[in-house]
């Protein structure tokens, strides 16, 4: 037996395939050869360029300081509908304090949305309101859920209330004793206030009609003289508080009747802003006394029938792109506001509802799509300078009979605008109530990520389905947030922190397809570590997930005291103790330095030369896209079903090669 023959003798599999190879000869195979890499360098070069295999490069810059996270930056809604709100209907758990105590939302806002402008705090909630169509309908209210309640249990979790009073049905003099009974009677600490809720669609342009409103004058500048009033009535009782004012960021559904949809939202914005009235203190202007101003978005529709200002309907890839329009939203709204109040260019922004869509919700609704969007989003708003985000609602009613299609991501049967699960809907399969959806999670990777005070810092990467965002934390930290979009390829990132000494290790929580592919069964974020090497960290990130790493300063040991003799009376010596770690003292721990990496060519090599040159081809042909893509060749450019291709066409290769030096031998 040669020494060649020896060495792959172990692999029985190559005999195998040998002894099924007797029949050709050396020219045969040779052709065969021929015929795999023809087939592997035909295959499309942007499938099989290897300088692809180069992981993903992330830079965090942590001198590049965009903006501080604001005081009320992660905030979300409750409303008069959710019976859920406290744990009065919640006898064996889980709890909504517990839940609301784990993402802890800087703020909450109530009573929520359309309800606002017809609920009066002081009388009956469930009153009966007319809309423009003529239709009667009953508030559904959750009569054991009281006001006093709610805002008792934000308050002991740490939260802030948003209240926003009835503007359609209600009055100033109504408002101002809410405030009265929070803020002076009952001490409730209640700072930020809001009048009225979506009040240009109160039935002032036509189609648009679903917000209860009803005053006689209608339309922005009458809303804008009347929250006038609003303001100066709630300020009597407590000048403290801090009250917005509606805005309006819709375009495309005005009617074309009175203007166009780009005029619709300017004259909207412009009306209200400069709308004034004359006191006996002079002339009161909307955008001076305001404290900020008010915005929704909801950049989906959804497609259900006979629907006719939507026909698009959900899509998973758009909803995410869409965070792309955040910036222009918010630079085109300061311009308007710089525009018609001068004096006041900065005034805040705050975010008060958004969600994938609306209403009616499909599955997207609780899908882990709908997490990403929520993370990647609020970020999109904070980087482009709002003060405050919240989401559209902690619970909600679960809808079956909307867009459930099969081209969204997830295996619901229905949908829920709720981060949380209500009660379960009759015939549809559903998870116990307040099991969280996907939403929950992405909006608790923001906790991880930042908090008030933190600074968020520029970070890039180089693919656009890799959406990143950073923050250097209060205590020295630096947290990244790595979003895959692409919802079937993983990709090997490689993260650098240019100027900072990071900690060997970092810690690593991840929210993907084996958190949320089942909506049923809630799975918590998975929490791992990671090592660097090189002074880089690379990570791989799976498809459709949302990860955050978070980086510790580099904190050098400290150096043990060298024992010190002392001399005795006896002329003996003795050895004083080695002094004991205290408190906040960093002990060394012992470590071995790791051997230089052994190539499987050194390791097995020969005097052989063509038996070393199959090695080496093999060792640079396959062992380097396996080891640079970290999770197989999975990376920027290649699927799975290429990347297996690529190992497949270099195995059959390789083998053939093998058997043919095999035979090669045997005849020398």
């Amino acid at each position: 037996m040669s020494k060649f023959e020896a060495h792959i003798t172990p692999f029985p599999f190559l005999n195998t395939l040998d002894n099924a190879l007797l029949r050709f000869n050396n020219s045969k195979i040779i052709f065969s050869i021929l015929i795999v890499l023809s087939i592997f360098l035909t295959v499309p070069s942007s499938h099989f360029v290897f300088a692809e295999l180069t992981p993903i490069s992330i830079t965090v810059n942590k001198d590049n300081e965009i903006t501080t996270i604001p005081e009320l930056a992660f905030g979300m809604n409750m409303a008069i509908f959710d019976r859920y709100a406290t744990d009065v209907n919640l006898p064996n758990g889980p709890y909504t304090s517990d839940l609301l105590k784990d993402i802890k939302p800087a703020i909450v806002r109530w009573p929520g949305g359309t309800y606002s402008d017809a609920f009066h705090w002081k009388g009956d909630p469930g009153i009966r309101i007319t809309n423009d169509y003529g239709d009667t309908n009953i508030i559904y209210y959750a009569p054991d859920i009281t006001t006093p309640d709610v805002i008792n249990e934000v308050n002991g979790i740490g939260s802030q209330m948003m209240i926003t009073v009835n503007y359609g049905t209600g009055t100033a003099q109504e408002a101002a004793d809410w405030v009265e009974y929070s803020n002076i009677t009952h001490n409730q600490h209640i700072r930020y206030w809001e009048i009225g809720n979506e009040t240009y669609a109160d039935g002032t342009y036509s189609g648009w009609n679903w917000e209860p409103n009803s005053r006689t004058e209608k339309g922005p500048t009458a809303y804008g003289v009347n929250a006038l009033d609003y303001i100066s009535k709630m300020k009597a009782v407590d000048p403290t508080i801090k009250i917005g004012i509606v805005l309006d960021l819709t375009q495309g559904n005005a009617d074309n009747g009175i203007c166009s949809a780009t005029e619709c939202l300017k004259k909207w914005n412009h009306d209200v802003l400069t709308a004034q009235r004359v006191t006996e203190n002079g002339t009161e202007i909307l955008g001076e006394k305001a404290d900020f101003v008010v915005i929704h978005w909801y950049p989906e529709c959804p497609k259900i029938p006979n629907n006719p200002w939507c026909t698009d309907g959900e899509n998973d890839a758009s909803l995410l792109e869409k965070v792309g329009q955040i910036e222009n939203i918010v630079s085109r709204l300061k311009d308007q506001i710089a525009e018609y109040v001068p004096s006041r260019p900065n005034i805040p922004i705050f975010v008060t509802e958004t969600n994938s869509v609306s209403q009616d919700p499909g599955k997207q609704t609780v899908s882990l799509v709908n997490a990403m969007f929520l993370a990647d989003s609020y970020m999109a708003w904070l980087k482009s300078g709002v003060a405050n985000v919240d989401w559209w609602v902690l619970h909600a009613a679960f809808e079956p009979n909307n867009n459930n299609s099969n081209t969204l991501f997830g295996d619901a049967t229905f949908g829920n605008l709720g981060m949380i699960a209500s009660e379960p809907y009759k015939g549809i399969s559903s998870p116990t109530a307040n099991t969280p959806f996907p939403p929950y999670y992405g909006f608790k990777m923001l906790q991880i990520l930042g908090s008030a005070g933190d600074k968020i810092i520029s970070s890039t990467s180089q693919n656009s389905l890799i959406t990143t965002h950073a923050v250097k934390q209060s205590n020295g930290n630096i947290a990244v947030l790595i979003i895959n979009k692409d919802p079937t390829n993983s990709y090997s990132t490689t993260i650098s922190l240019p100027g900072y000494n990071a900690n060997s290790s970092a810690r690593v929580y991840t929210y993907d397809k084996t958190n949320a592919l089942t909506v049923n069964t809630a799975v918590p974020i998975k929490q791992s570590s990671l090592t660097q090497t090189n002074s880089t960290f690379n990570y791989t990130v799976t498809p459709y997930s949302l990860n955050t790493l978070v980086f510790a300063p580099y904190v050098a040991p400290t150096s043990t005291p060298t024992p010190t003799i002392t001399p005795s009376p006896t002329a003996q010596t003795t050895q004083s103790p080695t002094p004991t770690s205290g408190p906040g003292s960093v002990t060394a721990s012992s470590s071995v330095t790791p051997s230089p990496r052994v190539s499987q060519r050194s390791a097995i090599s020969s005097n052989n030369p063509i038996e070393n040159f199959i090695v080496n081809a093999t060792e640079h042909l396959i062992t380097p896209s396996l080891r640079k893509s970290g999770a197989g060749v999975l990376t920027k450019g290649m699927n799975v079903q290429q990347s297996v291709l690529i190992v497949i066409v270099c195995v059959i290769t390789a083998a053939l090669l093998f058997i043919l030096v095999k035979r090669t031998i045997r005849k020398k």
